[in-house]
């Protein structure tokens, strides 16, 4: 997991950098789809577990739980960024309060 972590940070990176903004979107949005599956399809258990494996479970959860926080970070700031493009504070508005919604989910992985 940490690997697929580095990935999606250095694609962001690179995405950026050449201001592909729609691209990075893709990217982010993409990435926070698997990772939101791969969390929901390991919540999937067989029968009763005991609480050795429970807690097992959760701490091998760890690394999706931290790169599912990243991709939050990573997407909160590219709407920041995004909201360069736009003059108007009407059409930045949307754009902000969605950034202020992933730091939200950014903070809801802390908990």
């Amino acid at each position: 997991m940490g690997f697929v972590e580095k990935a999606i940070i250095h694609t962001n990176d690179l995405l950026i950098e050449f201001d592909k903004i729609e691209d990075c979107r893709v990217l982010l949005d993409g990435s926070i789809d698997m990772l939101l599956e791969v969390k929901k399809g390991m919540g999937k258990g067989e029968g009763k577990k005991s609480t050795t494996s429970v807690a097992a479970n959760v701490q091998n959860n760890l690394p999706l739980e931290y790169a599912l926080s990243t991709c939050y970070l990573l997407k909160a700031t590219l709407n920041v960024k995004e909201t360069f493009q736009f003059e108007s504070i009407s059409d930045q508005e949307p754009i902000v309060k969605s950034s202020f919604e992933y730091i939200d989910k950014f903070e809801a992985q802390l908990i």
